[in-house]
């Protein structure tokens, strides 16, 4: 029996119908958490499905009242609230996976369908078997690699010796009640949690091995090079970290972020700044987050009449035979379709500006977007050596736009080609492909909002998110070669951190 928890009456109604259409499992449904753990109380049930926001509560309190009471049932997050904090306080509570609602009702149901069956296999699985820390006991102490193995909450269940002298941290201050992303510097922490929720959902759409900036006790970054896999059976991973610092640079070492590379958090007022325009700049900050808030509270109730919409119009799809009724429901369907766009559009141009600018590896981003984006359908060559460009934490999706539009608009194209080149002042990294490119009329339009055949969002939400930072783009191709993008990218908004490597030459 599955548990479904939610205070919408027809999102449970619908979930069940959906769910018992699977025939896997029987559903029972709690209105409230208060509800859920009276039937938690009554009765066993293999999973718990809840959504986040509630009144009384939380889907989060739920969750920490259950593992506090010792239940180890698999517990899923399922809610329209897509912030990141979210997902995180989530995994941090004891949750097995995090899935945001919306998009098509049927592939929803299907992918929370599917983490019911993982999060029950895996429950299964760590019950019958145990883990031999003695045997990685050995292996860790006599590795060479600072290692850690960490529990799917991202705190730290075991770790070696060098691990402790990479760290600063006694082995008695570390297991059990620390997080190894508190270890990871602000600018790559996203990133490396991405990856973390990924692997414990499809190991083979994320890097086995990656770099990422250390911070020890003493605040000292480290550059690292991460070996990450999972332990079979387990949603534990293995974590080994060599310190490549000195590699990085020359003989003698260098430090990963020299300090004078580190740019002002342009959120932070200025010492001594004038005390009413400060007053004032801090009102302001006040209002955005009570306007973003709003925004967030309307939007995902938005989400769940839409996804309400998308599943019975479904349902009545399945059921309906008459041609004529069939178009008009398609017809609505479409219109739902776009409505629902539109709402992902506000949930991301809402984010653009908010949270600090920060450091981006080009290369590692470009190849992420390869993997998620395009395997098998696109080469995407990468030719930029170690730039880092510092920008909008949201730079991956305009990397991740420009692999998306050759794969829709190029027809023809079958790779593109990041790389890069210095300027005057500043440098270029240029994105290539061999398609058809884009007609002389249309290279100032495509960056408008509503243009093109798809969302109409993507250029211009890219143009937006790289303006935070005073880096532009626009498109420079000869129509019938190829789209040739240029983003142009100012003094001081990008490094070589790897000392020795020729700024903005092809390195590959």
């Amino acid at each position: 029996m599955l548990l479904l928890v939610d205070d919408e009456p027809a999102l449970l109604e619908l979930g069940r119908r959906f769910i018992e259409r699977d025939g896997r499992y029987a559903v029972e449904v709690a209105l409230s958490g208060e509800e859920a753990l009276s039937l938690l109380e009554a009765g066993h049930f293999i999973a718990i499905v809840s959504d986040y926001e509630m009144p009384g509560l939380t889907g989060i309190e739920l969750l920490q009242r259950i593992r506090t009471a010792g239940i180890a049932t698999p517990f899923i997050i399922f809610t329209g609230r897509g912030r990141e904090e979210v997902a995180m306080e989530a995994l941090n509570s004891g949750a097995s996976y995090y899935l945001q609602k919306g998009g098509d009702a049927r592939a929803q149901f299907g992918e929370l369908l599917h983490l019911v069956d993982q999060a029950v296999r895996t429950a299964e699985a760590e019950r019958t078997a145990r883990v031999s820390t003695g045997a990685y006991r050995t292996i860790f102490e006599y590795s060479g690699a600072a290692s850690v193995i960490l529990e799917h909450n991202t705190r730290i269940a075991l770790v070696n010796s060098a691990f402790e002298r990479l760290s600063g941290y006694r082995r008695d201050e570390l297991v059990g009640s620390t997080r190894f992303f508190d270890f990871v510097a602000e600018e790559d922490r996203e990133r490396l949690l991405g990856y973390h929720r990924s692997r414990r959902i499809d190991p083979g759409q994320v890097p086995v091995q990656y770099e990422f900036r250390f911070r020890d006790r003493e605040g000292r970054e480290h550059l690292v090079a991460t070996t990450v896999g999972m332990i079979p059976g387990t949603q534990r991973s293995v974590v080994s970290l060599i310190d490549v610092t000195v590699r990085s640079g020359d003989e003698k070492g260098s430090e990963p972020q020299n300090e004078g590379e580190r740019l002002p958090r342009e959120s932070l007022p200025a010492q001594g700044m004038d005390p009413d325009r400060r007053q004032s700049e801090m009102a302001l900050l006040r209002a955005n987050e009570k306007l973003n808030l709003l925004s967030s509270i309307t939007r995902h109730d938005i989400q769940n009449q839409l996804t309400l919409l998308a599943g019975y119009l479904d349902l009545a799809r399945d059921d309906c035979h008459e041609p004529v009724v069939r178009s008009y429901l398609n017809g609505i369907r479409q219109a739902s379709d776009a409505i629902a766009r539109q709402i992902a559009f506000t949930k991301i141009y809402q984010d653009i500006g908010v949270r600090s600018a920060r450091w981006h590896r080009v290369r590692e981003v470009a190849e992420q977007a390869a993997g998620s984006i395009a395997p098998g359908e696109l080469r995407v060559e990468v030719a930029v050596g170690d730039l880092e460009v510092h920008a909008d934490p949201l730079f991956e999706r305009v990397i991740e736009n420009l692999v998306e539009n050759t794969i829709r608009h190029g027809r023809s194209a079958t790779r593109i080609r990041f790389s890069c080149a210095p300027l005057e002042s500043g440098l270029v990294i240029l994105a290539e492909d061999d398609g058809v490119g884009v007609r002389a009329e249309e290279k100032e339009w495509i960056f408008e909002r509503g243009f093109g055949r798809n969302t109409g969002f993507g250029l211009f939400l890219a143009r937006e998110i790289l303006g935070i930072t005073g880096i532009t783009i626009q498109e420079t191709g000869t129509p019938g070669n190829g789209a040739r993008f240029e983003i142009t990218v100012p003094e001081g908004r990008y490094r070589f951190p790897v000392e020795g490597h020729p700024g903005g030459i092809d390195t590959s």
